[in-house]
């Protein structure tokens, strides 16, 4: 009778610290690093999608031009986001997350993200007016990519 409740115990409490284990190896997960390349005109990346969590995409800045990152949580297919004079309206294409401002060509920056699961679009957002007048805008040109967030 008594081993059969320590073999009891010792089950439930198995069971209790693999719960524990799991939950803190969740919010212990390791931060995730998007290698990211800007250049005229596209947007290249080491991964297309990653496990929900914190992100951090080191974007560098391989163009002639200056150029932006924007990451936008979005349902929309990322070559059809809505624009306005060529740039993205992004309060119209999905939830803004966060992103690297205009920066010259060669450089690099990080920015670290907490990203949900879902469908993400990543752009250069940048419009500049050329000699002639014309809107000249990085998002039309192919600077965007679709990136997927997983659970």
């Amino acid at each position: 009778m008594i081993c059969k409740k320590i073999v009891k115990l010792s089950m439930v409490l198995g069971v209790m610290t693999l719960g524990i284990s799991q939950s803190l190896l969740a919010s212990d997960a390791p931060e995730i690093t998007i290698k990211v390349e800007l250049r005229e005109w596209m947007i290249t990346l080491d991964k297309a999608e990653v496990n929900s969590g914190l992100v951090t995409f080191e974007v560098t800045n391989h163009g002639v031009e200056n150029h932006e990152f924007v990451v936008i949580k979005s349902e929309l297919e990322h070559g059809v986001l809505p624009t306005v004079e060529g740039r993205v309206d992004e309060a119209l294409a999905g939830e803004l997350i966060g992103e690297i401002e205009d920066f010259a060509p060669q450089g690099i920056f990080k920015a670290s993200f907490r990203l949900a699961p879902g469908r993400y679009v990543l752009i250069c957002n940048i419009v500049e007016k050329e000699e002639d007048g014309e809107l000249e805008s990085h998002y039309h040109k192919g600077m965007h990519r679709a990136f997927k967030v997983l659970p």
